[in-house]
């Protein structure tokens, strides 16, 4: 059982898991809607609210699923699903920016251009100011995206033992907090 999570969560680090799932989503209705800034607003609002109450009732599906039939099947199921999610995305979802120049696959030089900014310098304190968001980024967003996975562990040992359904259901309850704000 702790070796399917593990798996599955080294998998997600490195595909960016929930993070880049929203941002990405983000990003599309950014760019394809060509709305006044409310109402894009509006409709980035709608897709967070969607994803996460599906991500909630998922979570208690999946409960009631492992308690039937174990963890393999249902991570046999969700590896598939994401391989469709990507083959769609790659072959089907249009590119929304046009391409400018040059095309680099060297992830490093990518970092390195995105990094690069924090070297800038002006007359404003931009690097101080760049360098202390980031790290407040990195202060908050690891425990808040990191925390199911952890909770989730904790939850299934002794002395709680918790009933895999349960922990689906805490699993939603904590998808409805995100979504309250």
């Amino acid at each position: 059982e702790i070796p399917y999570l593990l798996i599955g969560s080294f998998l997600e680090g490195c595909a960016g898991g929930f993070t880049v799932l929203m941002m990405g989503s983000f990003s599309y209705i950014a760019d394809m809607t060509k709305d006044t800034p409310e109402k894009r607003s509006a409709r980035i609002a709608i897709a967070e609210a969607f994803i996460l109450l599906s991500a909630g009732v998922s979570q208690i599906g999946f409960g009631y699923w492992v308690k039937a039939s174990g963890f393999f099947w249902p991570y046999v199921f969700i590896a598939c699903i994401f391989l469709l999610n990507l083959i769609y995305t790659i072959f089907f979802v249009p590119e929304t920016i046009p391409k400018r120049g040059s095309f680099c696959i060297n992830p490093f030089v990518s970092i390195w251009r995105t990094f690069k900014i924090l070297g800038l310098k002006d007359g404003n304190h931009r690097r101080l100011k760049l360098g202390l968001s980031l790290l407040l980024l990195v202060l908050v967003a690891l425990p808040s995206f990191s925390g199911m996975s952890v909770r989730m562990l904790f939850e299934m040992r002794e002395p709680l033992c918790g009933i895999l359904i349960k922990i689906g259901c805490l699993m939603a309850a904590y998808c409805g907090e995100i979504l309250s704000g």
